[in-house]
């Protein structure tokens, strides 16, 4: 993977901190840095598909009829026609 170099600035404080933590992970601070950014970018990403997920139901909610009727019909027919077909005998 390509890496590209940039330039933060940072505390002195935030600087003294990353590098205990990098000594404690026993990993250079840039490598911290990339695995705590990492972090919080896949962090971003899965609350935005919570949000989706969420702002879906709110538009559609589960029980609302579309074209293909109700999912609760649906899976009560084909209980019927399950139990139907059974030999029972």
């Amino acid at each position: 993977m390509v890496r590209r170099q940039t330039l933060v600035q940072l505390t002195e404080d935030l600087v003294d901190k990353l590098d205990q933590l990098a000594s404690k992970e026993d990993v250079s601070r840039s490598e911290l840095i990339r695995r705590v950014l990492r972090g919080f970018v896949e962090q971003e990403d899965e609350q935005e598909k919570v949000r989706r997920y969420i702002e879906g139901y709110k538009r559609i909610p589960p029980d609302t009829r579309d074209e293909w009727g109700s999912l609760d019909d649906w899976a009560e027919w084909s209980a019927r026609e399950a139990v139907a077909e059974e030999p029972w005998e």
